[in-house]
């Protein structure tokens, strides 16, 4: 009977730990839910960056090829002027 009021000191304190492990274990649950949320919400702006970027790039790409292709142009319109100048004159 002696050793009853130690078992239940120890039972005591074995229910303390493994509440605090148990508050623990939910604290860290919520936390792992959190940056879950932020990882998802980060990945998320990186991907629509990711297009915003590829969108910006394909503009710019077609504004490069446009403004060769209107170079092209005026060179070939210039050469063919100057040639017609040239025939007249010969």
């Amino acid at each position: 009977m002696a050793m009853e009021p130690q078992l239940n000191e120890l039972t005591t304190m074995a229910r303390t730990r493994v509440s605090e492990i148990d508050e623990a274990l939910t604290a860290a649950r919520l936390r792992l839910a959190e940056v879950d949320s932020t990882a998802g919400e980060a990945k998320a702006a990186i991907e629509r960056l990711r297009s915003e970027l590829k969108t910006s790039a394909t503009q710019a790409g077609l504004l490069i090829t446009t403004v060769l292709s209107d170079a092209t142009n005026a060179l070939v319109k210039a050469d063919a002027e100057r040639n017609t100048k040239e025939s007249r004159c010969a």
